[in-house]
C-alpha cells in the first residue's frame, strides 16, 4: 500500500487534508492524473517517496506519496516517463498546445492573454502525456497495446494491469484482449 499525504498551502496558511492508504494503481492514477497531469512539479523524490506541488492561483496542493522501495517502482517510473516525454517532445507539444489555446481563448488574431497560457498550458501538456507514462510505468511497451487502450479510463487500465499481476498465467495483453 502507498501512503498519500495531502494538503494545501494558501495565503492563510497550510491545511492538512490527512493521509490515506491506496493501492499502487490508485496512487498511480492520483499521481499522474490529479497532480502531474495538472502541471504539478516534483519537488522531492527518493526510492521511497515522491512529493509533488501543484499550483493554481494562490494555492499550492502538496501531495506526498510514500511506500516501500518495491511498491514505489511504478510511481517512480511514471515520473520518469512523464518528465522524459516533456524533455524529448516538449517544444513540439508546447507549440501544439499554444496553438490549441489560441483557438480556444485567443482573439481574432490568435493572441492569448498570459493568464490563459499560464493556467491552461500545464494542464493540456500534462494530460497529453498521462496515459503513455502510466502504460510505460506498468511495463506496457507495445505500441498496439498502447493504442488499444485509447478511450479507456485510467482506472480501467489499472484494473487490467492489476488483474494481469494477480493472474500469473495471463499477461497484460491477454487480459486486455479478454475484456475487449
Amino acid at each position: 500500500m502507498i501512503t498519500v499525504n495531502t494538503g494545501r498551502q494558501d495565503p492563510y496558511g497550510y491545511q492538512d487534508f490527512g493521509s490515506s492508504q491506496r493501492t499502487v494503481g490508485q496512487a498511480l492514477i492520483h499521481l499522474l492524473s490529479a497532480e502531474l497531469g495538472f502541471g504539478g512539479q516534483v519537488v522531492d523524490i527518493s526510492d521511497t517517496k515522491v512529493v509533488v506541488h501543484t499550483s493554481i492561483f494562490n494555492y499550492t496542493d502538496v501531495s506526498e506519496f510514500g511506500g516501500s522501495t518495491e511498491e514505489m517502482i511504478p510511481l517512480l517510473q511514471a515520473v520518469y516517463f512523464f518528465l522524459r516525454g516533456l524533455n524529448e517532445h516538449g517544444s513540439r507539444m508546447r507549440e501544439q498546445v499554444n496553438e490549441q489555446i489560441g483557438k480556444i481563448f485567443g482573439d481574432e488574431d490568435g493572441r492569448v492573454k498570459p493568464l490563459f497560457l499560464s493556467m491552461a498550458a500545464p494542464m493540456m501538456l500534462g494530460q497529453a502525456r498521462v496515459r503513455v507514462a502510466m502504460l510505460l510505468s506498468l511495463g506496457v511497451t507495445d505500441v498496439s497495446d498502447i493504442n488499444a487502450t485509447q478511450g479507456m479510463e485510467l482506472g480501467d487500465i489499472v484494473a487490467i494491469w492489476e488483474l494481469s499481476q494477480s493472474e500469473s498465467d495471463m499477461s497484460f495483453q491477454e487480459v486486455l484482449a479478454a475484456v475487449a
